[in-house]
């Protein structure tokens, strides 16, 4: 069945948009002079290598420092302005829209604020820099690269995987939405105050990490003390091994037929994801310790019922109050990847994690105030990522109507 186009809007590649918009391309956009030629870095000899790097300098952006809408400019590498002056291309300067496209692909940053005259990018990242702005906003051209529209578009062109790519030429023949510049600047002043509203809950979300690491710090060092019911602290806390309070067992690597698209339980093997669904569990309500790989000390605390696979272990005690115990091993865990051994694929012995020292209160009320403190911490963390995740989905769903003119503005 065709999809009626309403009166005044038209049909494109792209999908319905008014009529007075277009649909152009990158390239159409540079050879009518609203865009300057798309850059990146510099490729082959004159690329500056890992030995040329300074204590600070120029910023030499690669694309692990766009991320998130953010340009990270303090954990970049450097080089000296005498070498990034000899450069013949990637010169960033404020007000350029930044593209990832090599790896790591489609991640978009404006650049802002910048302490140098300019920045100098590798040949992950092209910059896009606004020629005339009579006919085009930069403001909305950031919206529309971080749009779903554009995303897909790019993602069809780069392919998936590691060695996602798409050079410079590719970048030119991707599609481009332009409404009249006054609805490009209003689109992009309403989609600007969505990423103001998500930018402050995620402070907010961040400033509660924050208090809860600060506070988990204080509690196990006993540096803050929790009363009994007669409004005296609980006495010292005892040092014990991990084994001598908690059965630790290692999971069981389930067969390939029990994994099922359509299973009840979710399966944890090792790391921090879960890898699948199973119509079977082993283990319900239980602290694991992912057992080897890159995330390997991992600790979580799974409420429900799973199955621990063969790279995880559980924790189980009755000794010790289980979140009380989740939250002590979260707070150690740093020290407990510290225990891996092996370079090529790192694990934790069994028998190693059972001889870790932890430092616990022995009175069950105790550990259950603590339990319940955090918990209420993480409980209010929750509320407030689920606000973000709205915002986000909100933000998402305006941007397609923005995008598409199903919304004028």
């Amino acid at each position: 069945m065709t999809k009626q186009i309403p009166q005044g809007y038209k049909q494109t590649k792209l999908g319905i948009i008014p009529e007075d918009w277009d649909v152009l391309t990158i390239n159409q956009l540079v050879n009518m002079s609203y865009l300057y030629k798309p850059l990146d870095g510099n490729h082959g000899d004159i690329h500056p290598k890992s030995s040329d790097f300074v204590a600070s300098g120029i910023p030499f952006i690669m694309a692990n420092n766009v991320r998130n809408g953010i340009l990270d400019l303090e954990n970049c590498a450097f080089i000296t302005k005498k070498q990034a002056d000899r450069l013949q291309k990637g010169f960033s300067i404020t007000g350029d829209v930044l593209l990832t496209h090599k790896g790591t692909v489609g991640n978009v940053v404006m650049v802002k604020n910048l302490y140098t005259d300019y920045i100098m990018l590798t040949p992950q990242v092209t910059y896009y820099r606004v020629k005339d702005h009579s006919q085009l906003n930069r403001h909305y051209i950031f919206q529309y690269f971080l749009s779903k529209i554009f995303q897909q578009k790019l993602q069809e062109i780069a392919g998936g995987g590691t060695r996602a790519y798409i050079g410079i030429t590719e970048q030119r023949s991707l599609p481009f939405i332009l409404p009249p510049l006054k609805e490009q600047e209003k689109i992009a002043e309403m989609l600007s105050t969505w990423d103001d509203a998500i930018a402050k809950q995620e402070q907010l979300i961040k400033q509660k990490q924050v208090f809860k690491k600060g506070v988990m710090q204080q509690i196990f060092s006993q540096k803050i003390r929790f009363k009994d019911d007669n409004g005296n602290d609980y006495p010292a806390w005892q040092t014990k091994k991990l084994g001598d309070i908690c059965i630790i067992k290692k999971g069981e690597q389930l067969n390939k037929v029990h994994m099922l698209d359509d299973g009840i339980y979710p399966v944890l093997n090792g790391g921090t994801d879960y890898s699948g669904l199973t119509d079977k569990y082993n283990t319900e309500n239980s602290i694991t310790v992912s057992e080897g790989g890159n995330s390997c000390g991992y600790v979580s605390f799974v409420k429900n019922k799973f199955w621990a696979g063969g790279h995880c272990y559980t924790v189980a005690t009755k000794a010790v109050q289980n979140e009380y115990l989740f939250y002590l091993l979260k707070y150690q865990e740093s020290k407990i990847m510290l225990l891996r051994v092996g370079s090529g694929l790192p694990n934790i012995q069994k028998s190693t994690l059972e001889k870790f020292l932890i430092t616990v209160s022995c009175y069950l009320d105790e550990q259950t105030k603590i339990a319940d403190f955090l918990t209420r911490i993480d409980d209010e963390t929750t509320k407030q990522t689920e606000i973000l995740n709205q915002l986000k989905l909100q933000k998402q769903s305006l941007v397609q109507k923005l995008l598409t003119g199903q919304v004028r503005v």
